[in-house]
């Protein structure tokens, strides 16, 4: 399940059955707050800043690996935060963030990758004689394919959303059953 709320300070990430969540238009300090995570982009049509939260069924357990990825789950749903810093060679941060994410998912037993949210700063200007976008994404694939999961066909909905500045930010959400696929024929 999952809930857009305005968020309080300090009131977002204290009911139990959250397990994640993203944070619009407003600051969070990342090891006081757990998983709930800031995301700097402006907010539009709204005052104050919102969050999406994912809600569980139980208290929440966190943890963390050598990789700087962190996590909270309920057991059921998993959901993860990951930050790069931005002065390193972009396509191997999006490698090295991916790997980290997948070692999470096999430590954890959430193998089951459902959705991702790429924060890229600067994502159209050119690096390294081609689009910074493009260089994450080859990064990306090839972690993917280290690490035998699907690079293309079947692999979890994501999106890769540009901003001004900060590190290379991956937030993820994961669960221990596969996932049903459903068709919607209103989308093309």
């Amino acid at each position: 399940r999952s809930r857009r709320t305005a968020w309080t300070p300090g009131v977002a990430n204290s009911a139990a059955a959250t397990v994640g969540g993203l944070l619009y238009g407003g600051h969070v300090e990342a090891p006081a707050q757990g998983v709930i995570s800031s995301v700097q982009l402006p907010l539009l049509g709204a005052a104050t800043p919102v969050q999406d939260a994912w809600l569980g069924h139980g208290a929440a357990t966190a943890g963390a690996n050598a990789h700087g990825v962190r996590w909270q789950h309920d057991g059921d749903w998993l959901f993860g935060v990951i930050d790069v810093a931005d002065d390193v060679v972009l396509e191997a941060a999006a490698g090295d963030a991916y790997a980290g994410l997948f070692d999470a998912l096999r430590s954890t037993g959430f193998t089951q990758l459902l959705r991702v949210w790429n924060y890229l700063p600067r994502i159209n200007e050119e690096g390294a004689a081609m689009e910074r976008y493009k260089l994450f994404n080859a990064g990306r694939q090839q972690a993917f394919l280290d690490a035998g999961e699907r690079a293309f066909e079947g692999s979890p909905a994501a999106c890769a959303i540009g901003t001004a500045a900060g590190p290379l930010r991956v937030r993820f959400l994961a669960g221990r059953r596969a996932v049903r696929h459903v068709e919607n024929p209103r989308q093309r």
